[in-house]
């Protein structure tokens, strides 16, 4: 779920076509619905649709038009310093099976890009956490130890093609990146041209079993199916509570055309404020990539603030010969115990099956998941699926949601051009933005998912909970799940 009409649309979204629209109109069926058309639910259909399987797509919006638009788009099992983590949390067997599931996706990628001669950017390129802090330096070891005693190709140097004093860094070889909207538009293409359905701007509203069959409600038809695979980032309903096990987390990204060498190498940082840089070779040059900035959905009053600490930090390391082409922001949910959430939504429900949780690592977790659900509807139990476990009884909590910086004011006329407030009339809270123009918008301001009361995101012009990260456009549509329904529009006079 998402829009690819965003104030701030990503490189990905300015460099490819919206693609053919079709919205499901009446009913129909399928062996398999996937609900969500981002990498984890394409990667789905795409397998299925490989094993004979007949397969329906249905979107929200457009073919990746949510998250998986607006990625950095890195294929790697390299994922910051995660395998430390995890041995201390959940211990070296989870860690290794981890990063042999990550590690298998990159090269799931390579194959399939290769098989089916996918005109997508893919590079292969080396991934590497880094650090500029002494006191990180032994954690950057210990990491690249890890890796090697799992088999991977992994070192540790200083020798990097930033211009960063760095203290140490581990390598992972032989990772990749590609153009993930260029891929996710040839993998549905693939689908249709195996017997599958792709339907766009149909949101799905309701999923039930149905015997030994799911039933899923739009408003433009149902599909009936033998299974489902719930790949809306977040799961819209409420079984399995995974908007409690997971907490949503938004950061930034700018693509630069840069006067010089651009890095070679895929790159992230290991201390904070967090850092993500990557080149993409196009046909026009190269950009840079530098991505950062996170924090949780709806508590930034000041996000275009965001952008501009990116911009700064580019300057300062590689010059002020450099031009911000795009600038984009994307919305990751973060697992309270650090492991994805994949297989069945509920103890009692065997045919309907989530994906969420990816951490920010959702493009080589996507083609994970897609592994293990296909996996598990053909019978078979990956050596994966225990690791991803979507009934665990999760270890750690997520952290509370704080105040989504929406302040009050006594009336309309008291709200500043280009800011938002929060009016309360006739007993209701409503959200009220006044463009600089000074035409207002007012919704109601309750989220439509659990109630919570939504904030202003000034920079992608958008309503946003911060209690479970459903977004809403400037007049209440929605833009993100766990929410269905869009916010009320009220009309409010100066």
């Amino acid at each position: 779920m998402g829009r690819l009409d965003v104030a701030n649309p990503s490189l990905w979204v300015g460099t490819t076509p919206e693609g053919a629209s079709q919205p499901l109109s009446g009913d129909t069926g399928a062996d398999v619905c996937v609900i969500g058309a981002g990498i984890a639910g394409l990667c789905t259909a795409l397998l299925l649709a490989q094993e004979g399987r007949s397969v329906c797509v249905i979107e929200a919006d457009r073919v990746a038009s949510g998250v998986t638009g607006f990625t950095t788009a890195k294929i790697t099992a390299l994922h910051g310093l995660k395998y430390g983590e995890l041995i201390k949390t959940h211990g070296e067997d989870v860690a290794r099976l981890y990063a042999e599931a990550n590690q298998a996706a990159v090269e799931d990628f390579a194959r399939i890009i290769g098989e089916q001669r996918i005109d997508c950017d893919f590079r292969r390129m080396a991934a590497l956490t880094y650090t500029e802090d002494d006191d990180w330096v032994e954690a950057i070891r210990a990491e690249a130890e890890v890796l090697k005693r799992f088999g991977h190709a992994a070192s540790v140097t200083t020798e990097i093609s930033l211009p960063l004093a760095v203290k140490a860094a581990v390598r992972l070889e032989d990772q990749a990146l590609f153009h993930p909207r260029k891929f996710a538009l040839a993998a549905a293409q693939f689908v249709k041209e195996h017997g599958g359905q792709i339907f766009d701007q149909t949101r799905a509203t309701d999923v039930k079993q149905d015997g030994e069959a799911c039933v899923i409600e739009t408003a433009k038809g149902s599909v009936r199916a033998l299974h489902t695979v719930i790949a809306t980032h977040l799961p819209f309903p409420g079984q399995g509570e995974y908007y409690n096990k997971t907490w949503p987390s938004r950061s930034y990204a700018i693509a630069l055309r840069v006067g010089g060498d651009v890095p070679d190498g895929m790159y992230i940082n290991a201390e904070s404020p967090v850092r993500s840089i990557r080149p993409h070779p196009t046909e026009d040059g190269t950009y840079l990539l530098v991505g950062g900035e996170g924090h949780r959905v709806g508590e930034e009053p000041d996000t275009d603030k965001r952008y501009e600490t990116l911009e700064a930090w580019a300057r300062e390391r590689f010059g002020n010969n450099i031009e911000v082409a795009y600038r984009w922001s994307a919305q990751d949910y973060m697992p309270a115990d650090g492991l994805p959430f994949v297989g069945p939504i509920d103890a009692e429900s065997q045919r309907i099956f989530v994906a969420t949780g990816f951490g920010k690592w959702g493009i080589s977790n996507g083609m994970v998941a897609a592994r293990i659900l296909t996996d598990r509807i053909r019978g078979i139990e990956s050596p994966w699926a225990p690791v991803f476990d979507s009934l665990r009884n999760v270890k750690g909590k997520v952290p509370d949601s704080g105040d989504n910086g929406l302040r009050e004011a006594a009336s309309a006329t008291d709200i500043p051009a280009g800011e938002a407030r929060l009016l309360h009339r006739d007993g209701r809270k409503l959200a009220v933005y006044r463009e600089k123009s000074g035409v207002l918008h007012a919704v109601a301001a309750e989220c439509t998912h659990m109630g919570c009361t939504v904030g202003w995101n000034n920079a992608e012009q958008s309503w946003d909970c911060n209690c479970h990260g459903s977004r809403f456009d400037l007049d209440g549509g929605v833009i993100q799940a766990p929410a269905t329904k869009d916010l009320e529009k009220v009309t409010v006079v100066a």
